[in-house]
């Protein structure tokens, strides 16, 4: 679980940075790239050209397998990132699941590398036609920055953008700092979904009590996850889900299905759990614009939940999230996430 940096620590302005992370995401993203290749590489020469070198189409094919392989094995489990979904993936979507949603991606990870195989093998051709220089492997290093972007963003096919599951106890701030992130986002269309658009219908039907209202809530929840996933135009968009859940069996049950419908469409999913000490906290629940939207206000309820109850947290998850917000302000919370976003999406390829 990656850390946030301790509170009032300053965070750095991300342009630099992201900069910096794609930069080295790419490098790291290579090294994955150059095996696969060296692998696709000599299964061709093996079968196709056994006594021959291998054609320049064929370094190409070679390319685009690894990219291939990347889509086949490695992005499901990725996606995953934790075993606890695996069951809910194959009993909804059976094996044909885990690849639901991600032609795009295929797409993407074939093209992107057969562009930077392509454009090294030719620069490298290019110098051994003429003279050998020193200067070839900086060329050849130099042609394979455009194919890393191209890789990123190829076609300028839309790669389903992240699904954001912000968790926490009632009145931590959630709502005001998912707010903040969609204004820090709105280079990639962000849309929230606060829990209370998914709360407030059930609650208007059923009461809490009644055996029908947790089937009532799931049947909308997974409305909502038939669109992410099905509905090309969501994919465009990153969405950000305010949410509180527990650890018990309903509350893991339910994170698992926001994991599930990411993995279904094809995209990162970051979860994010936001804590605060008790005494801000409890102050933080009587503001009074909490009332004015029909949240929760009462403080010995609240004081028993953080007695009672523990946050569900994706324990291991390689993209998970959890930091302190007693002394953040909303905005600078919301900066936190998105920095912890734009690292997560260098490192795997996404803009």
């Amino acid at each position: 679980m990656v850390e946030a940096a301790p509170p009032g620590k300053v965070v750095p302005s991300h342009g630099l940075e992201a900069v910096k992370n794609i930069t080295f995401g790419s490098v790291r993203h290579g090294r994955q790239r150059e095996l696969e290749y060296r692998i696709a590489k000599e299964l061709l020469q093996s079968i196709c050209y056994p006594s021959a070198p291998l054609p320049f189409t064929g370094l190409l094919v070679a390319g685009a397998a690894s990219g291939a392989l990347t889509w086949l094995v490695l992005k499901p489990i990725k996606l995953m990132g934790t075993l606890a979904i695996i069951p809910s993936i194959h009993r909804h979507h059976d094996l044909p699941g885990f690849w639901r949603g991600q032609m795009g991606t295929l797409v993407r990870e074939t093209g992107g590398s057969t562009a930077w195989f392509g454009s090294s093998k030719a620069i490298s051709a290019l110098f051994r036609s003429r003279s050998r220089s020193r200067s070839e492997s900086r060329f050849r290093g130099a042609a394979r920055v455009p194919a890393a972007h191209f890789h990123m963003v190829p076609f300028g096919l839309p790669y389903p953008r992240p699904i954001i599951h912000l968790n926490g106890f009632p009145g931590t701030g959630k709502l005001t700092v998912a707010r903040h992130l969609v204004q820090q986002l709105g280079f990639a269309q962000a849309k929230l979904v606060h829990n209370h658009l998914l709360i407030d219908p059930a609650d208007a039907i059923l009461h809490r009590t009644q055996s029908g209202y947790q089937p009532l809530r799931r049947a909308l929840r997974a409305a909502i996850f038939t669109s992410l996933v099905h509905e090309d135009v969501t994919h465009e968009s990153v969405y950000i889900f305010t949410d509180f859940q527990s650890s018990d069996a309903l509350g893991s049950a339910v994170c698992a299905e926001y994991a599930a419908a990411a993995l279904a469409r094809g995209s990162l999913f970051v979860p994010v759990v936001l804590t605060c000490q008790e005494a801000t906290h409890l102050e933080r629940v009587v503001a009074p614009d909490r009332a004015d939207h029909h949240k929760l206000t009462d403080v010995d309820l609240v004081r028993r939940l953080r007695r009672e109850s523990v946050v569900h947290r994706f324990v291991g998850h390689p993209a998970a999230l959890e930091m302190d917000v007693t002394e953040l302000t909303a905005q600078d919370a919301a900066r936190r996430i998105r920095d912890h976003l734009m690292e997560l999406c260098s490192e795997s390829g996404q803009r």
